[in-house]
């Protein structure tokens, strides 16, 4: 790792180059540096047909990464004038990462369970570069920003998967795109105007051979959603009337929405209500879709006294699929799955409720929250899965089908100042119904599921703490009216002690991982890490050993709709570090 900056009176500089194969994600600090609080300025995701291999495991992702990755990043503001500045930044990642793992996979199907097996070993790399220009303009007259931004995007992977037979798969997703978002506010004595433009068009030809037989999913899109915004605030309600137009040009369907959306919030002494109408009319014409929507949205808070809090919110909301759904033909998605959406935009209703409550005490140093839940979905589309031949298919239909769910989550958290010790329990209950077809009947399913944190941290001494913290997890499937699996009971158990007397830092930590892999078998891991962090004036020593106890393999079992599936993963095996800083 290495950072230069450099200050003037009229600008200013940073670079950061970051490079390490020990299993800490680059990839991920460089999104969050991109994205956060850009929603509105990046617009809805991009759709795309197919993805690359992922890894996951009920585990710290740093465990089972092994990587090589290298990222750059450079950053340059310009002060034109007092109120105007100029940004200019460029990202560049490459990133290489392996991993080896096998499952064993329980298809359940109407009168039927289907088991797959498999081992497989993948290679991805990721170049991605990226180069954004930002002008700010805050005068009191109004206030403008304009961001620019060019990427581009190339990832590729490489499988060999072993079973019945043996395969090859080879993915590539590259991704080149250009985006231009501006915002222009104008604040006036009474009210507020606001302009947004934002325009995108992202080019994504990806490609998948499997043992030379290969298969070319061409997208491009321009996506455009320009806006008018008028706000007043007048005693305690606030109001703000927003209409805007979007458009879709793509290789598969255009389509276009044109939508209006009153807000509306009023601010009272112990009161606070939020209601939205918003009105949006999509349509796809080459695919024969029109609909009108209306999205409503109520919020109430209310505030008995400093210690009691309670809220409500009722929400109705019709979303649509991807472009994606609109590809009439079937394809592949990686060597075993198809995918097959028949044209099919699907139509989503959904409707949630929630109640929260909380109490605070400072003095006693408690506090309680308490939020129930419940959510009720509606659509017109419907999958049937279809397992031959160790092929799985996804197949499409136009058919209504219903979802529902429940939640009770709530924290219990009291303090003890005296003895230095913090204790907490967070917990969590809930229920998910749902449906799909298997050979040609509706086969529903359900996941009930439970989870508990307990958490204690006592710290003593100014220099001397401890923590533990579990999560206790357990959940099971009821598919159609005779599969019962399994509950499978999960545990995680972290424990750390940390000394910091000046000039040296200690930390101690321990993980205790339990999963239940079946109704007799369960798997144990554990993990053991030290830190060492010694400051002698502008020198700075760090020493590190992780995974002491050298385990280099995990296994757990995890159920998903009407599937299960047992998978073992390559762990990072013991590792040590050290390093050596001079802060000039």
């Amino acid at each position: 790792m290495g950072n230069a900056i450099q200050i003037s009176r009229k600008s200013q500089s940073a670079y950061i180059y970051k490079g390490n194969n020990r299993g800490n994600n680059v990839t991920d600090e460089q999104n969050v540096l991109t994205q956060t609080g850009a929603k509105r300025r990046i617009g809805p995701s991009i759709p795309s047909f197919l993805s690359q291999p992922s890894f996951s495991a009920p585990l710290k992702k740093e465990r089972l990464l092994f990587n090589n990755v290298h990222s750059f990043s450079g950053n340059r503001i310009y002060k034109l004038n007092e109120a105007t500045q100029l940004r200019f930044n460029i990202n560049y990642l490459h990133d290489l990462i392996q991993q080896e793992r096998g499952s064993i996979t329980h298809y359940y199907q109407a009168g039927d369970t289907v088991t797959l097996k498999e081992q497989n070993d993948t290679h991805i790399r990721t170049d991605r570069a990226e180069v954004a220009a930002s002008l700010e303009n805050n005068a009191d007259s109004r206030y403008l920003t304009n961001d620019f931004n060019l990427s581009g995007n190339w990832e590729r992977s490489t499988s060999r998967i072993s079973g019945v037979s043996s395969v090859n798969q080879h993915i590539r997703t590259p991704d080149m795109g250009i985006r231009n978002y501006l915002q222009n506010i104008w604040p006036r004595d009474k009210y507020t105007l606001e302009l947004r433009s934002l325009l995108r068009y992202h080019n994504q030809p990806a490609h998948i051979l499997i043992d030379g037989d290969e298969q070319t999913l061409h997208l491009q899109q321009f996506y455009l959603d320009h806006s008018f915004a008028f706000l007043r605030k007048k005693g305690n309600l606030t109001r703000q009337y927003t209409t805007g137009i979007t458009g879709d040009i793509n290789s598969i369907r255009n389509g276009t929405s044109l939508y209006f959306k009153p807000n509306y919030q009023w601010n009272l002494h112990k009161w606070n209500l939020t209601f939205h109408l918003p009105f949006v009319w999509t349509t796809f014409p080459a695919a024969g879709f029109s609909r009108l929507a209306a999205n409503p949205f109520l919020y109430i808070n209310y505030k008995f006294n400093y210690a009691w809090r309670f809220s409500f919110h009722a929400n109705y909301k019709e979303s649509y699929g991807s472009i994606t759904d609109l590809y009439p033909a079937a394809y592949r998605t990686d060597y075993r799955n198809y995918r097959m959406n028949n044209g099919i935009l699907p139509v989503y209703r959904n409707q949630s409720y929630s109640l929260y409550g909380e109490y605070k005490s400072t003095v006693r140093e408690f506090f309680s929250t308490l939020s129930l839940n419940h959510n009720r979905g509606w659509s017109d589309r419907i999958f049937e899965q279809q397992v031959r031949d160790g092929q799985v298919s996804l197949v499409s239909h136009r058919l209504s089908n219903y979802s529902s769910g429940w939640t009770v989550k709530g924290t219990l958290s009291k303090g003890f100042y005296d003895w230095g010790l913090k204790t907490s329990l967070s917990y969590l209950l809930g229920r998910n119904n749902a449906e799909q077809l298997s050979a040609g009947e509706r086969l529903p399913y359900r996941y009930d599921f439970m989870q508990y944190e307990p958490k204690l941290i006592w710290s003593p001494l100014c220099s001397f703490s401890a923590s533990y913290q579990a999560t206790i997890y357990l959940g099971r499937s009821k598919i159609g009216t005779g599969t019962r699996l399994d509950p499978l009971l999960n545990v995680v158990q972290k424990f750390q002690l940390s000394y910091e007397l000046f000039p040296v830092e200690i930390n101690l930590s321990a993980d205790h991982y339990h999963n239940d892999v079946s109704r007799d078998k369960s798997v144990n891991a554990f993990f053991a890490g030290l830190f060492l962090r010694w400051k002698m004036g502008s020198w700075q020593f760090t020493a590190e050993a992780t995974n002491l106890f050298n385990k280099k393999q995990y296994s757990y079992t995890q159920y998903s709709v009407t599937e299960s599936y047992t998978s073992w993963i390559n762990i990072r095996p013991r590792e040590f570090m050290a390093s050596m800083r001079y802060k000039f």
